[in-house]
C-alpha cells in the first residue's frame, strides 16, 4: 500500500474527486519501468491509500486539479511501499521536479530565466518536505503546492524551449522539407471554402476504408468513393493513407465479419488486404495495417489476447508487404500512448508493451502510429507538454520512425451534438477552460514538439470542418460556417515555417 495524506487550501480533504467517476479521474500506480499497475484505492478523511504489494517501487500518477494550470495529471517520485504515511502534494513536488531533471538531462537545458523558476521551486519542495517531517503537514503541503505552481508550467516551458531549439535545427537542416500535415479526406465535392482551406494547409489525407462501409454484405464490396478521393488528391500533390486494414471493432465492422473466431479473423484479413490494397497502388503509399490492437477496451471485441494481436499484426504486415503494395510503408497505429487503460487490469498489454511485442516478433512494419486525444472522451486526460514529450521520446527509442495518426482537442467546453464522442469534458483541461485560444495554444504547442524530433514525420488532425458531423467534440479546425478557428491560423503558420516562408 501506498498511503498519503491529503491537503488542500491548508485544511484536509474530505472528500476524494475520484469519487466523481473513477474513468474520468486518473489515478493509478506505476513501476520502475513507468509500467501502470494498480489503481484501487480508498479515501477517508484527508487519507489517500492505493494498494499494492508491499515493499514493491511505485509511483502514483494522479489528476491534480491547479487552479492557474487546469487538470494535469501529475507523478510523485519512486516510492517503496509500506505503512508510511506521506504527504500528497509534497511527493508530487519532489516527483515533478524529478522530471524536470530527466528532460534537462536528455539536453534540454532550461534558459536563465527558467532555470531561477525552477530552482525556487525545488527549494520551497525542499522547505516543504522539511515542514513535512517536523510534523507540519497542512502548512507543508500549501507550501508544496506553491512549488507545484510554479513547478509545473515551468517544466512545460523546458520541454518547449527544447522543442524551439530542435525545430530550428530540423528546419537548418532541411529536416522538415517534407513533412506530413495531415487530416481526414475532404472530397472535390465539398463546399469551396472549405476546399479552399484544405488544400492551403495539408499535404497529406487520411482516407477511410472501414469494412462496414466498404463491405457492407457479403461479396458486395464498394471501391468507388474511396478511388474518387485518392486520385482526387493525388493529383494535388498529397500523400495518402489508408486507414485501417484490420481493426477488431464491431462497430466498423458489418455484422458477417463480426464474432469471428482467431482464425476465421486471419483468413478475413487476408482476404480483404489482398482485395482491397492492390487497386490502390500507385495513388496510396501508406497503410494503417492494424488499428488499436492492443487491448484497449472498446477494440478487442474479439476478445483476442495479446500474443494473438501481435500475431494479427504480422499477418497483416505480411500480406500487405509481400503480396498487396511491396512498396508501401506499414504503419502498425495505436492508442492511448501512455497505456493508462491497463492500470488494474491483470493481463492487458500497455500500448508501449505491445508496439514492443511487435517489433520482438519481427513484425515487418515501417511506421509506429500514435493518436493524442485530449480534453473529451474517457481516458484522454491532460497530460501536460513535458510528458507528452517523454511519452514521445520512448516510443522514438524503438528505433522507428514515428508519424501522430489522429488528433484532437476541443475548442469549447461541454457536449458536442455533432461529434460521435459525445462525453462532456470531465477528464478535466489544460492550462484553463476549452476555448478556441485554449485549443490553438495547445496545438501549437504540441505540433512543436512533434515536429522537433526527428523520428516523427506526420500529424494527422482528425476533425476538419464542425459543419455536419466531427469526431472530437468541438475538434474543427473550422467552424460550422467553415470560417478558420485560431488554431487553423497558427497550424499554417507552423506549415510556412517548414517551407522556409
Amino acid at each position: 500500500m501506498l498511503a498519503f495524506a491529503v491537503y488542500k487550501n491548508g485544511e484536509p480533504l474530505e472528500k476524494w474527486p475520484a469519487e466523481a467517476g473513477k474513468q474520468a479521474w486518473c489515478l493509478f500506480l506505476a513501476d520502475s519501468t513507468g509500467r501502470p499497475r494498480e489503481s484501487s484505492c480508498d479515501f477517508d478523511y484527508a487519507r489517500l491509500a492505493v494498494h499494492c504489494p508491499e515493499a514493491v517501487e511505485r509511483r502514483l500518477f494522479t489528476r491534480y486539479p491547479m487552479p492557474s494550470f487546469g487538470d494535469p495529471i501529475l507523478r510523485t517520485r519512486l516510492l517503496t511501499s509500506g505503512r508510511k504515511l506521506r504527504s500528497l502534494s509534497v511527493e508530487l513536488a519532489l516527483g515533478r521536479l524529478e522530471l524536470i531533471d530527466e528532460q534537462s538531462g536528455r539536453g534540454g537545458a532550461a534558459s536563465d530565466k527558467l532555470s531561477r523558476q525552477i530552482e525556487h521551486a525545488r527549494a520551497l519542495a525542499v522547505r516543504a518536505q522539511e515542514m513535512d517531517a517536523a510534523g507540519e503537514r497542512a502548512a507543508a503541503a500549501a507550501v508544496a503546492d506553491e512549488s507545484l505552481d510554479i513547478s509545473v508550467p515551468a517544466g512545460e516551458a523546458l520541454a518547449l524551449e527544447a522543442a524551439q531549439d530542435g525545430l530550428q535545427r530540423r528546419r537548418d537542416a532541411n529536416g522538415l522539407s517534407g513533412f506530413l500535415f495531415g487530416c481526414t479526406a475532404v472530397g472535390a465535392d465539398a463546399p469551396e471554402k472549405r476546399r479552399k482551406h484544405y488544400l492551403e494547409l495539408f499535404n497529406y489525407c487520411t482516407i477511410g476504408f472501414y469494412l462496414n462501409g466498404m463491405e457492407p454484405e457479403p461479396g458486395v464490396v464498394h471501391h468507388e468513393a474511396a478511388m474518387v478521393i485518392a486520385q482526387d488528391l493525388h493529383s494535388h500533390g498529397f500523400q495518402l493513407k489508408g486507414h485501417p486494414l484490420v481493426w477488431t471493432y464491431s462497430p466498423c465492422l458489418p455484422p458477417h465479419r463480426r464474432g469471428l473466431d482467431f482464425s476465421a479473423c486471419c483468413d478475413a484479413a487476408r482476404e480483404r488486404i489482398e482485395r482491397d490494397v492492390p487497386p490502390f497502388n500507385g495513388l496510396i503509399r501508406y497503410w494503417d495495417v492494424i488499428n488499436e490492437a492492443h487491448d484497449v477496451p472498446w477494440a478487442n471485441s474479439f476478445g483476442f489476447n495479446s500474443e494473438q494481436m501481435i500475431e494479427l499484426t504480422g499477418l497483416a504486415a505480411a500480406v500487405t508487404r509481400r503480396k498487396a503494395s511491396p512498396d508501401a510503408k506499414l504503419v502498425v497505429n495505436v492508442c492511448l500512448p501512455f497505456g493508462e487503460y491497463a492500470a488494474g487490469a491483470s493481463g492487458r498489454a500497455t500500448t508501449l508493451e505491445y508496439v514492443r511485442g511487435c517489433i520482438d516478433a519481427g513484425v515487418d512494419f515501417d511506421i509506429i502510429g500514435i493518436q493524442f486525444y485530449f480534453g473529451g472522451g474517457l481516458f484522454q486526460y491532460c497530460w501536460d507538454m513535458l510528458e507528452i514529450s517523454r511519452i514521445l521520446d520512448e516510443y522514438a527509442a524503438l528505433g522507428k520512425e514515428i508519424h501522430i495518426t489522429e488528433l484532437g482537442t476541443p475548442s469549447a467546453m461541454g457536449p458536442d451534438s455533432n461529434a460521435l464522442i459525445s462525453e462532456d469534458n470531465l477528464v478535466g483541461f489544460w492550462h484553463r477552460e476549452w476555448s478556441e485560444s485554449t485549443q490553438a495554444d495547445w496545438v501549437e504547442q504540441f505540433y512543436s514538439i512533434c515536429m522537433a524530433k526527428p523520428a516523427i514525420n506526420a500529424l494527422t488532425w482528425w476533425s476538419f470542418s464542425e459543419f455536419g458531423h466531427v469526431f472530437w467534440p468541438h475538434g474543427g479546425l473550422l467552424n460550422r460556417q467553415d470560417d478558420p478557428k485560431e488554431a487553423f491560423r497558427r497550424l499554417l503558420e507552423l506549415r510556412k515555417f517548414t517551407m522556409g516562408q
